[in-house]
């Protein structure tokens, strides 16, 4: 299993997207847009833009700069450390991976299943 792999198809909606210029964007991590393009998702990113993952990598020197992101199913995505346990909602934490949701977080998706690596995570993005 490796972050940005789609884990089930069914009612999987991916779309292409442009990175924005001078960005490096790795498979799995949570990216968003500012209107000139996509990048790694922080949380005030979160606040005005759809947080999707991205299931491409594309580095800031290349020249194509189109890939394609999961907008809403079921995805394994890095997560920060700790254990997750399924259903329980998540939210934008540091350098593109998930993170528990808080009360005031913004909710972009949900644990969907509890892996046994400690560095990646099935998430249900909605």
């Amino acid at each position: 299993m490796v972050a940005g792999e789609v884990y089930r198809t069914a009612h999987l909606i991916m779309d292409p997207v442009l990175a924005k210029a001078g960005e490096d964007i790795v498979k799995g991590e949570l990216v968003a847009t500012d209107e000139s393009g996509f990048m790694q998702a922080t949380s005030a990113l979160a606040v005005t833009s759809a947080v999707y993952v991205a299931v491409d990598s594309v580095s800031a020197a290349s020249i194509v700069r189109k890939f394609r992101v999961v907008k809403r199913g079921a995805v394994y995505v890095k997560k920060e450390t700790g254990k997750m346990v399924q259903g329980l909602k998540l939210t934008v934490g540091e350098a593109g991976a998930v993170k528990l949701a808080g009360e005031d977080d913004i909710v972009i998706g949900e644990v969907g299943y509890t892996a046994e690596d400690t560095d990646i995570e099935v998430a249900m993005i909605f």
